[in-house]
């Protein structure tokens, strides 16, 4: 099941909503059970987040009941906004194997969506196909 973005107020997360220390979390037990790179998690996260809203749009375009056919214009605006939420592979993914897996399945889930939004823009009226 998909949520629509239209039915969701929440903000992006942004740099403002990452702490040093979660909140009621003594520091001896975040050094114990959090990793390290929180703040590259965070920045991985989000990107995520990006990615999972521009394919939202693509599938919400492409995908609707009794929808017209998109213009080239739509799916060439869904793929530039996949295309922006490319995420640039941090300094301490050499350091940090938990930073590396989460980079690698990131551009995994980043290179299928990307080949989602390029298979609708190059085949937009493969026969028998949704629009």
């Amino acid at each position: 099941m998909r949520i629509s973005l239209d039915d969701s107020d929440t903000a992006l997360p942004g740099s403002h909503d990452k702490a040093d220390t979660p909140p009621g979390i003594p520091s001896e037990i975040k050094c114990k059970y959090l990793p390290e790179e929180m703040d590259e998690l965070f920045d991985i996260w989000t990107s995520f987040v990006k990615l999972g809203i521009a394919l939202s749009t693509i599938l919400s375009t492409n995908y609707k009941a009794k929808a017209t056919k998109p213009t080239r214009a739509q799916l060439e605006r869904g793929e530039s906004e996949v295309r922006a939420c490319a995420f640039p592979v941090p300094e301490s993914i050499t350091r940090s194997r938990l930073i590396a897996s989460h980079c690698h399945q990131f551009r995994l889930w980043f290179e299928s969506v990307v080949a989602t939004a390029e298979f609708r823009l190059f085949f937009p009226s493969i026969p028998g196909s949704q629009p």
